[in-house]
């Protein structure tokens, strides 16, 4: 059987999560996806099957991402982190790796301070808060000023398969991962009724006048959990030069940039992402 398949539904907090939890083995290894037009499918479909060989690998779609609705209560990057706290805790996972792309990897951050001792290894994937500055500023303060629009905009960008497919370029570097299964994964998370309220009310609470919200910067050195930081040589959301920064910051951090890789690691380059992972988790 496909483990991609293995879904099921878990309450917490007052959130109905939808999960992929696969595999048998140990460590427990817990996944969070990125912000945008994102799912756990979407972001880790292509590795699943291959990490779920040698460890159990729980994928929760975020609340207002993929198939757990969103809650008004989960709207910032503070509430991501109590809200993923909580489903670790009602799951029973108290000594877990955690893993996360993007705004998952920020999430994952913010729970490595606050719950250091639940806590193995933890895995950055071009990680949310390791900066104040805002991507394309102008632009991103824009669409935020216009909600309605920017989820419109977003949402009709990859709306069909023509659109996603150049709105995904952006995001990958390797052209051979622009699948077909990827493009029409995209387009039907485009599709559902709620989609990109909730990146938006996240874009809403950290684009400020000042600069993101949410930055670790200043609290890296804290974080003395073993950890692993990914990133794309060509990635222009996530600067490489700022993941080499964090890895300094962090006592027990290293760092790995991938050529011919933008943002989107996971799907971007699976193998070589697999590979690194599996060999950081394995490693004493």
């Amino acid at each position: 059987m496909d483990p991609i398949i293995a879904c099921r539904t878990v309450t917490a907090a007052h959130v109905r999560w939808n999960i992929r939890d696969v595999g048998e083995g140990e460590p427990v290894l817990v996944l969070l996806h990125g912000g945008g037009i994102d799912s756990g499918q979407i972001s880790y479909g292509t590795v699943l099957p291959r990490l779920a060989r040698t460890h159990r690998v729980v994928v929760p779609d975020l609340p207002g991402f993929g198939d757990t609705p969103g809650d008004h209560r989960v709207s910032t990057v503070d509430a991501y982190v109590t809200s993923v706290i909580s489903l670790i805790s009602e799951l029973g996972l108290n000594s877990v790796c955690l893993g996360g792309l993007s705004l998952g990897g920020g999430i994952a951050l913010g729970i490595a301070l606050h719950k250091p001792a639940w806590l193995r290894k933890l895995v950055l994937v071009a990680p949310y808060g390791l900066t104040d500055r805002i991507p394309y500023r102008r632009l991103t303060s824009f669409l935020v000023r216009h909600p309605q629009f920017s989820i419109r905009l977003g949402n009709w960008s990859v709306s069909r398969p023509r659109r996603a497919q150049w709105s995904l370029r952006g995001l990958l570097a390797n052209k051979a991962a622009l699948t077909p299964d990827l493009v029409s994964l995209v387009v039907a998370e485009a599709k559902r009724p709620e989609a990109g309220r909730a990146w938006q009310a996240i874009q809403r609470s950290e684009v400020t006048a000042q600069g993101l919200k949410t930055c670790y910067r200043n609290h890296l050195s804290a974080i003395e959990i073993p950890t692993l930081i990914l990133v794309g040589a060509q990635d222009h959301l996530v600067s490489p030069e700022d993941c080499r920064q964090a890895s300094q910051l962090m006592p027990h951090a290293s760092l790995q940039i991938f050529e011919r890789c933008s943002h989107w690691v996971p799907r971007d380059q699976p193998d070589l992402f697999v590979t690194a992972v599996e060999a950081f988790l394995d490693a004493d």
